[in-house]
């Protein structure tokens, strides 16, 4: 294995020496549009080459263009705007010095044809963002392709806490204005992604990579336009479009995690496929396993069955001891444009990514437990060892018939395997035991997500302005999209064994195995989630006009969803005969314990060995299905010319169905029809034309999740924690308002303050159960009646250029500042609530403040880039409490992360390196026992507490 990545690597630097010897024959126009009778500046011409029309671009808010990569030669430059006379100018490229243009556009007296470039104002660039975050009716915040560039970043989740009022969980789940995962929505190129998680409703932003994407948005007030299903956020992923030009980019990267690389790492056994991370087929029940119903009638009627069934599970017990080598990764993407036929008007653009990593990482973590007086129920000490392989690719498709008419064929996948082994040692303090136990987990992931769409521009009117009608049917663009996605999360023989002694220092360590009837302590569980999502829609836009000061459009469209979900769970353990069973066994290790030769039945008067025992309930499969019928109206009115108000509702028919079993075996089918109508109003007032003023309300919903309705009890040996559903869920309402300041000083600067309040109808809560067992935590989904959330988010991003212009100096106009702050405070109404610690508390997962502050610098000839970015987030309940035990809270912590990066080999060649969570400070939840929502060391108890790396990374990156 390890020469076969010698090769790989050594292939890689080949062709990167051989890159290097590529010279660059291209240049760049750059300039400003300003309207020739007032100097106004013109947002929003095109501009391009007769010659090149794929390097077109667009004017931004201050008139400026930029055109790049542009072949040495002579062509002709054009610029038009709609109702002035169009800009022509021959040109001549022959040097990599950019050629500034500047153009003055008259106004023309007679109707001109104007040719209309499709594209999009480069989308991967943070100016483009605020563009369109400025124009847009409804309020977003976002980064582009390029800002993943400035801080270390490899997943959209890792990109996620560069957005206003954004943190992360976990590494991978979003929190978007204090609220946790099931209030925010994630989004694909518009079409809602279908859930990654079995234990609840979250997409695991870790899975994308960010080198698929060109933007990551959120949406934060509603339009009609919008699933009503949120309430924090839509998190758009855009992924990657047309070229402007050809290229090809590979890149490499590695990095050293300061507690795993070059230390012991313990694993276990690999398999054929664990290199691509596809090693789960192998862990699978094998061909001709006994089912459920087999291993019942054999444990009543042919105990000598039950050994031999259990010989047919592989023993993979063993694990052993290597070297951790450095993380490492390469990624290679593409793109072209081609011409279809004789003219420019008809093009083929295809882009493609693909990206291979693998990682290690050990994982020391401190684990408690405490009684209702506040003493010690248990501790554990807990050594994880993560071997993470993963897979992803992204195919891209778009056709442009002539002027009128895209379609779009997006396709993306993603896989990966994680291989999870964790070493456990500790004493249940209240029962006055010690235990040593093992937990072997791999985990499958995999996603693919496939649209087909296209826009149809109508033929504009050829009337006369006065005569056309107001409603301009002619010019109405028409939408749509067929799309389809599909999860799957394979967990096979998830493997926990527990050995246990009175006193370590008398007497031996032995497996916990309980005659005649196995339990989790020693087993193994076999569960795969599957689900699809498949999507249609359709919008009509249409403008109209009933004066010059009085215009706008009317949109209208249909939506139908449908979803299915396959979860299924096979739970198998291992027992003992209550007479002549061989108790030497029981001391064997770990490694060799469940070899064939223990597996052995000679009947009562024995000897005997372990047993194969069943423990799979009827409650450990559902499915479930839902599908979604939605129509919307939106309005969009502009009076004057600086009032737009956009307004409109949303009817969404809901229908759910779920079939499982209770915890007796009867028969659960929840089949629920929600219909809701859900409106929106947004008002936009451009005070001038770099600054809006926002206000926006909109009503929106949250309905229970499948996972969250079915009745599966699952125990997570990470978190020693029982999840359950809950049946009687209701649907959550909430009430959402918003006002926003915002001002776009330059393209790529803003400063916004924005305050929002929601109020939830009947939130639902993860809540402490008061069913718990030792060594095991309930938890349970509940309503609670009222929640209210009120919140202030500032976000600025601006250029240091005015200090030089105060002190006469020329660095600080290289520095950018960037960042923002957001604080929130929230209440859920306890009123009759006798199950809780707190008469008063916030909600589950809200932060009361976020802050993220950047410093970038940028070298004068743009070769040299350097950034850092703090980010730190206040204290938020991780688990409810119940009436005897208080809130787990989750401590505030702070990350640094720094990156330099230099370009060479005429800006073809990029490295980098970084440096990530400096601080490391520890990750911890803890007991808040004297309710003042802050971690004391002496009044509260540590609940779970993980040592956190600082990492170190090194990447290249070479485009052709």
């Amino acid at each position: 294995m390890r020469t076969m990545l010698k090769r790989k690597f050594i292939l890689v630097l080949a062709l990167l020496s051989v890159a290097l010897t590529v010279q660059a024959q291209t240049g760049s126009i750059s300039g400003k549009v300003i309207d020739a009778k007032t100097g106004e500046e013109i947002t929003g011409a095109t501009v391009y080459l007769k010659g090149k029309m794929h390097l077109g671009t667009m004017s931004d808010f201050e008139g400026r263009f930029l055109m790049e990569n542009i072949p040495y030669g002579s062509d002709t430059l054009v610029v038009s705007v709609m109702s002035m006379a169009n800009f022509i100018k021959p040109v001549t490229i022959n040097s990599t010095t950019t050629l500034v243009i500047d153009v003055a556009l008259v106004e023309s007296i007679t109707e001109i044809e104007t040719v209309v470039f499709t594209g999009k104002v480069k989308p991967k660039t943070i100016a483009s963002v605020y563009l369109e975050q400025k124009k847009l009716a409804y309020s977003i915040n976002g980064i582009a392709g390029d800002a993943f560039k400035e801080i270390p970043v490899s997943n959209s989740g890792e990109a996620l806490k560069l957005v206003s009022g954004a943190t992360i969980q976990g590494g991978k789940f979003a929190i978007i204005r204090g609220l946790n995962e099931r209030y925010n929505l994630a989004m694909i190129n518009s079409s809602p992604l279908p859930s990654t998680e079995p234990e609840k409703r979250a997409f695991s932003l870790d899975l994308f990579p960010s080198n698929m994407l060109d933007q990551l948005l959120i949406v934060k007030s509603g339009s009609p336009e919008f699933p009503g299903d949120w309430a924090g956020g839509i998190i758009l992923l855009r992924t990657k479009d047309v070229p402007e030009d050809s290229f090809f980019t590979i890149g490499m990267s590695s990095s050293i995690n300061s507690l795993t690389t070059f230390k012991p790492f313990q694993q276990t056994e690999k398999l054929e496929y664990d290199w691509i991370g596809m090693g789960n087929k192998a862990r699978e029940l094998p061909d001709g396993f006994p089912s459920t119903q087999d291993i019942f009638t054999a444990k009543n009627t042919n105990r000598a069955q039950l050994a031999d069934y259990a010989k047919m599970l592989p023993n993979r017990y063993a694990f052993s001891e290597t070297s951790a080598l450095p993380n490492a990764s390469v990624n290679v993407s593409g793109g072209k444009s081609y011409k279809l036929g004789k003219s420019d008007k008809n093009r083929l653009g295809v882009i493609f990514s693909a990206l291979y990593g693998n990682s290690r990482a050990f994982k020391p973590a401190e684990r408690y437990w405490w009684t209702t007086n506040g003493m010690r129920a248990l501790r554990y000490t807990d050594s994880t060892y993560e071997s993470d392989t993963r897979l992803g690719a992204m195919l891209n498709f778009t056709f442009k018939l002539g002027k009128k008419s895209t379609f779009s064929l997006k396709n993306t996948y993603n896989h990966n395997g994680e291989d999870q082994f964790t070493k456990r040692s500790g004493a249940r303090d209240a029962e006055g035991t010690f235990l040593r136990s093992f937990s072997y987990q791999y985990t499958y992931n995999r996603m693919f997500y496939t649209q087909l769409s296209g826009e149809h521009v109508f033929s504009p009117s050829t009337e006369k302005k006065k005569d056309r009608p107001v409603f301009d049917f002619a010019s109405s663009t028409l939408n749509w999209e067929a799309s389809y996605g599909n999860t799957l999360r394979n967990m096979p023989d998830y493997r926990n064994v527990e050995y246990q002694s009175q006193d370590p220092a008398e007497e031996p360590f032995r497996l916990k195995l309980l005659p005649q009837n196995g339990s989790e302590d020693v087993s193994r569980l076999f569960t795969s989630l599957n689900e699809d999502i498949k999507g249609l829609s359709i919008k009509l836009e249409t403008p109209y006009e009933f004066n010059p000061m009085w215009s706008g459009s009317i949109k209208a469209g249909y939506v139908h969803q449908f979803k299915n979900r396959y979860f299924n769970g096979r739970f198998l353990s291992y027992s003992r005969p209550s007479t002549g069973f061989k108790f030497d066994l029981l001391q064997l290790p770990v490694g060799v314990l469940f070899d064939p030769s223990s597996f052995f039945y000679n009947g009562s008067g024995g000897p005997n060995g372990i047993l194969m025992d069943e423990i799979t309930r009827p409650y450990h499969s559902y499915f479930a299905q839902a599908s979604l019928n939605a129509g919307f109206v939106q309005i969009e009115t502009k009076y004057g010319l600086k009032h737009r108000l956009i307004y409109g509702a949303r009817m969404e028919s809901y229908h759910q169905v779920l079939e499982s079993k209770g915890q007796n075996g009867e028969d659960i089918r929840i089949d629920t029809i929600w219909k809701n109508v859900l409106p929106s109003v947004n008002y936009v007032y451009e005070l001038n034309d770099k600054t809006n003023i926002r206000a926006s309300y909109f009503r929106s919903l949250s309905r229970p999740d499948f996972r969250e309705l079915a009745p599966f009890s699952f125990l997570d040996f990470q978190t020693f924690s029982i999840l359950k559903g809950n049946p009687d869920l209701k649907l959550t309402t909430i009430d959402n308002a918003e006002i926003r300041y915002e001002v776009y000083p330059k393209p790529s600067e803003v400063y916004s303050i924005s305050v929002f309040y929601k109020r939830f109808e009947n939130p639902i809560e993860l809540l402490l159960d008061n069913s718990i067992t030792l060594g095991a935590i309930g938890r349970l989904y509940a309503n609670l009646p009222l929640a209210n959330s009120f919140g202030i988010e500032l976000d600025f991003r601006k250029k240091l250029s005015f200090i030089d212009s105060m002190t006469h100096a020329s660095f600080f106009s290289q520095l950018t500042v960037y960042g923002n702050l957001t604080y929130i405070k929230s209440t859920i109404d306890l009123q009759g609530q006798t199950n809780t610690f707190n008469a008063k508390r916030p909600m589950q997962g809200q932060s009361p403040y976020i802050v993220n502050i950047g410093l970038q610098w940028d070298s004068k000839n743009d070769k040299w880039t350097a950034s850092a970015l703090v980010n730190r987030y206040g204290e938020r309940i991780y688990n409810v409490g119940t009436a005897t035990l208080p809130d787990i809270y989750e401590k505030a912590r702070t990350v640094v992360d720094m990156q330099l990066s230099r370009k060479l080999a005429k800006d073809r060649l990029e490295v980098k390196i970084s440096l990530q969570d400096l601080l490391a400070q520890d990750l911890l939840y803890f007991f808040d026992y004297d309710s003042n929502k802050k971690y004391g060391v002496t009044e509260d108890r540590v609940v779970y507490q993980y040592k956190m790396p600082r990492t170190i990374g090194f990447g290249a990156s070479y485009k052709f």
